[in-house]
């Protein structure tokens, strides 16, 4: 993927499930009974995105900034970027992907709340899913968004399914690694019954790996039409990658000071 002139940017905060707007929030975890050993419970992954945030490591989506889109085209949605951290210091590029595709229309699919059955938590707007959505994480970029930083991805991954009044959702939950080995959620479900069953998934990379891919497959018939708010991720590049990235912050910062010294 090269420059971001044409990519659809996507802006984060630093706390997941803010309610400002709507008083819902999100209520359950995924029960014990389905978790699998990358599991990260809601409590513990809204700590570390917030440190992650204020550490220009991570961030929130709660697809209620200005002029947010997701276009997407014969259901893929490509070309996306989610800033992160407190600085804008990187760029993490991601495709969605409806698998069946006849489910998607093309257009902007962070939607309003299409009333009490479909309640976003965090303001006003949701990411509309209506059978399956996959996350594919393509890799982390510099602030300018056009220099792929080597060793670096997505080491946890957050997200809340919002349930709605009249519609169910069941399904796998399938997180793929980057040595391409997977944990499935199997017989995951959201029962209706809207802004009291919102249900957090989370998963955390096993040592020395990323999170490539996460699948939400929905298993049973119906249309669900629901969504996601909030989405949120922790991304680590190598140690050494990222220390080099804020040394060169650090040499322009020192060099625009000594300008405005003269």
């Amino acid at each position: 993927m090269g420059g971001s002139v044409s990519a659809q940017i996507i802006g984060t905060v630093g706390v997941y499930d803010e309610n400002v707007v709507n008083a819902n929030t999100w209520n359950l975890d995924v029960s014990a009974d389905k978790r699998v050993s990358s599991s990260v419970l809601g409590g513990d992954f809204t700590t570390s995105v917030l440190d992650a945030f204020n550490n220009n490591r991570g961030g929130v989506a709660n697809f209620d900034g200005a002029g947010e889109s997701l276009t997407f085209t014969g259901g893929v949605s490509a070309g996306n970027r989610m800033i992160l951290g407190t600085d804008s210091a990187l760029q993490l590029a991601f495709t969605l992907t409806d698998p069946d595709a006849s489910a998607i229309p093309n257009g902007n699919q962070i939607v309003g709340a299409g009333g009490n059955s479909r309640l976003p938590i965090s303001g006003a707007n949701r990411l509309a899913i209506r059978y399956s959505m996959v996350f594919e994480f393509e890799g982390i970029y510099d602030a300018t968004g056009t220099t792929l930083i080597p060793d670096a991805g997505v080491t946890q991954f957050g997200i809340t399914m919002l349930s709605r009044d009249n519609r169910a959702w069941t399904g796998d939950v399938i997180v793929t690694f980057s040595d391409l080995s997977t944990q499935t959620i199997s017989a995951f479900s959201v029962a209706q019954s809207v802004d009291t069953t919102e249900t957090f998934i989370g998963f955390a990379a096993p040592s020395g790996l990323f999170i490539n891919q996460v699948a939400f497959i929905r298993t049973t018939a119906g249309e669900y039409t629901g969504g996601f708010d909030d989405f949120g991720v922790v991304v680590i590049p190598e140690p050494s990658t990222y220390a080099m990235i804020l040394g060169l912050f650090v040499i322009g910062v020192a060099a625009v000071r000594r300008r405005l010294r003269k």
